[in-house]
């Protein structure tokens, strides 16, 4: 075996192969190419590239295509690998191959790379030769409203995206300021440089409306160069992290409408916030974490819209952080409040939740804010939703009055998840029920199945759309009571419930009936001919075999 080269060996052996090809002298060059990649060593670009041009020239294509392959898999970043393999493939007649190669060399290559131009420069050849002789780029012809129309149905990404299509296209997009009205950094899943997020805010004219942002893609920097430039901002969304340069960016936000945050931010920042943004109509924060109690201030007028959700429920007395007592009064316009996860374990003496002074409310959701009083509710409520108040005396006899001064005649939604509920409160209720069309109780684990009957055999669910009974002692002798009462029900909720095909036969053979969807989940006395019968009628079945019966050597196979 020869022995190996050393590498200024390797180098004069490639000049001479080099020299050999400009020469003519094919067949002598490859053979000094092949002694340079014969080494065992991880082969050169420049040895591989010459060895491909030499076979192309000897017209052992297959050949040079490995080389170019093998460029490309070596050397990944480079544009040779590309420019050489996509060069071949043509010479094969294979044009959506090497299309494909270059489009890959694209996304491959840096943008820093002064030769990635070469890589565009053939793409866009290729695509001219490929296109029929009458065809004319679109964006040339077509009215600037059109496209812009055509062109807003895209997302973000999709229309960062077409900026690679040509230099052409680049430029055109680029001129169209409503394209870059919605910012969208949420999705990407590698950093974007400030210059960058410069040059999108340049697209849009300082004019951008809508910013989607984590601190996965975007810096800091960026979020406070976005609030300074960006004087027509009105909506935010913050998805993860940025959480301190979102407090000290809001003083420049001076437009802002609607604030949406999902990363971890304090009852502090929250009033810092709403303190600054004036002109905020909508607030949402998803994950507030804190240990103090808040200190609200400044002017809440504008607001019609407050999202406060603990990050999880503790069982310490995280609610009295809020400081409802002093937020109510600054939040008199409000129409929409969800207050959830502020579970709580205070004195019984604590004074009850007066919101009855919020007379523009119309969506209530106090989902495990477990007060110990059921409080004092405005009569503008048209949804009202209370589950897991572990901790709320309903049978006190100031719950029960403020239950039953609440007027709730324009109540359409109600949704009831608390295991201390009881078919009394139930009754307080009833009068004052309005025309609710959608009604779900789940978890009532007071509810009685006398109290059900009572429930289902009144005028209550007369107009209920949209029914929801889950684990509740719901039996057949119920569900034909709904049948014959619940007239303009199209949606029902009974899993994890006591029917059986029985019951769901007497629901769906009613004259007149209107039902569409039927959740049976965790009915394991239903039947599985029960379910295809039903399926059968044309109404949406949620159904699962019990797991004890899965488990079973013989399964039955529903197609």
């Amino acid at each position: 075996m020869a022995s190996k080269l050393t590498e200024l060996e390797a180098d004069e052996l490639q000049r001479q192969g080099q020299d050999l090809y400009r020469q003519k002298k094919f067949q002598a060059a490859l053979q000094r190419f092949n002694a340079v990649l014969q080494q065992g060593r991880k082969p050169s670009l420049g040895a591989l590239d010459n060895r491909a041009a030499t076979h192309a020239k000897l017209g052992d294509l297959q050949a040079a295509l490995r080389d170019g392959r093998r460029m490309i898999q070596e050397y990944k970043t480079s544009c040779s690998g590309y420019l050489r393999t996509g060069q071949i493939l043509q010479l094969l007649g294979k044009e959506d191959v090497a299309s494909g190669i270059y489009t890959y060399g694209l996304r491959s290559v840096s943008g820093s790379d002064p030769n990635r131009e070469l890589i565009q420069g053939m793409y866009d050849k290729l695509v001219q030769r490929r296109s029929p002789s009458t065809a004319v780029d679109p964006l040339a012809i077509l009215p600037v409203e059109i496209t812009e129309m055509i062109f807003r149905y895209l997302n973000f990404r999709k229309i960062v995206t077409c900026l690679r299509v040509s230099q052409f296209w680049r430029s055109y997009l680029c001129s169209l300021p409503n394209l870059w009205s919605h910012l969208d950094f949420s999705t990407g899943t590698k950093a974007i440089s400030l210059s960058t997020v410069m040059a999108y805010i340049k697209h849009s004219r300082g004019k951008a409306t809508r910013v989607s942002a984590q601190g996965l893609t975007i810096h800091d920097s960026a979020l406070k160069c976005i609030a300074t430039r960006c004087k027509a901002l009105s909506h935010l969304e913050i998805l993860w992290g940025l959480h301190s340069s979102l407090v000290q960016a809001t003083p420049a936000l001076g437009n802002l409408k609607c604030l949406a945050v999902a990363t971890d931010i304090s009852l502090d920042a929250i009033s810092q916030i709403l303190s600054v943004c004036h002109s905020l109509e909508k607030a949402q924060f998803l994950s507030v974490t804190t240990k103090y109690p808040v200190k609200w201030k400044g002017s809440l007028s504008n607001l019609r819209s407050l999202s406060i959700i603990s990050k999880k429920v503790n069982t310490d007395s995280r609610s009295a952080l809020l400081k409802l007592d002093s937020l109510i009064p600054m939040i008199t316009n409000i129409e929409s409040l969800v207050l959830q996860n502020w579970s709580e374990n205070i004195f019984a003496s604590a004074p009850p939740l007066d919101l009855s002074t919020l007379r523009q409310l119309q969506h209530l959701d106090l989902t495990a804010l477990g007060p110990v009083l059921f409080p004092k509710l405005p009569s503008s409520l048209r949804t009202l939703i209370i589950s897991d108040w572990h901790s709320c005396a309903f049978d006190n006899p100031v719950s029960q009055r403020h239950i039953g001064e609440a007027n709730l005649e324009r109540l359409t939604n109600l949704s009831v998840g608390c295991g201390f509920l009881s078919g009394d409160l139930l009754k307080i209720l009833k009068p004052n029920k309005g025309k609710t069309t959608t009604l779900n109780l789940f978890h009532c684990t007071n509810l009685q199945y006398n109290d059900l009957i009572e429930l289902v055999d009144s005028d209550y669910l007369t107009d209920v759309v949209d029914l929801t009974l889950r684990a509740l002692p719901v039996d057949d002798h119920i569900a034909e009571l709904l049948a014959s009462q619940s007239c303009a029900l199209q949606s029902l909720d009974v899993g994890h419930t006591k029917i059986t095909g029985v019951g769901v036969k007497s629901l769906l053979l009613k004259e007149g009936c209107k039902l569409k969807q039927l959740n049976l989940k965790g009915c394991h006395s239903v039947g599985i001919d029960a379910v295809e019968w039903a399926r059968a009628q044309g109404v949406s079945i949620t159904f699962t075999f019990p797991e004890n019966e899965l488990g079973k050597s013989k399964r039955v196979r529903v197609h």
